[in-house]
């Protein structure tokens, strides 16, 4: 029975292909894979520190976009089902940059009209407000959690705390009884 479940958890390991690696603000990782029609592409992504949002962008052979996912804070992954017919290569790019921003520099370009000079400001405004809202609420989460380990400890200490004195006070009154044994027998 043991052999069965060794054998049967090893061809699950067979099967499960995944890709590890780190990347710092401004950087994009690509990586290509070849994948039958009708196949299931799921991606979970684990964030240890930091509090940007990333694009995923999934790219065709012709480099052309297929999909694009924006994913923030609190996003654990997203599934992605293959459709074309044939064997197709997909590249996956992670970044977190923000690439389609217009600078500021672009924007005293006479070549932008009026309209989409403002509709630039407002975008870059949008995304000001964008980002401050993910950092506030990276900052919340970071609070909580400070709060909920100082609370733990708090409650470990209080603990210690209690059973210290519990022990101080039955030590105090079996050493008292044991003095005025000694004092009644003198």
């Amino acid at each position: 029975m043991k052999i069965n479940f060794f054998c049967l958890l090893f061809l699950i390991f067979l099967f499960v292909n995944s890709l590890k690696f780190n990347f710092g603000d401004t950087t994009t990782k690509c990586f290509y894979e070849e994948l039958d029609p009708k196949s299931l592409v799921k991606g979970s992504f684990e964030r240890k520190s930091g509090f940007f949002a990333f694009d995923f962008i999934v790219y065709d052979p012709r480099n052309e976009i297929m999909k694009i996912f924006l994913l923030f804070l609190n996003s654990k992954g997203h599934t992605y089902h293959h459709t074309e017919s044939a064997l197709i290569t997909i590249n996956f790019i992670y970044s977190y940059s923000h690439s389609t921003q217009i600078s500021e520099k672009d924007l005293n370009l006479e070549t932008f009209s009026l309209v989409e000079k403002e509709m630039i400001k407002i975008d870059h405004l949008l995304a000001e407000i964008s980002q401050s809202m993910v950092y506030m609420k990276y900052r919340e989460e970071t609070m909580r959690n400070t709060n909920e380990s100082t609370n733990s400890r708090v409650l470990w200490f209080s603990l210690l705390t209690i059973f210290t004195l519990l022990s101080l006070a039955v030590f105090q009154i079996r050493y008292l009884k044991y003095f005025f044994k000694l004092a009644k027998i003198n």
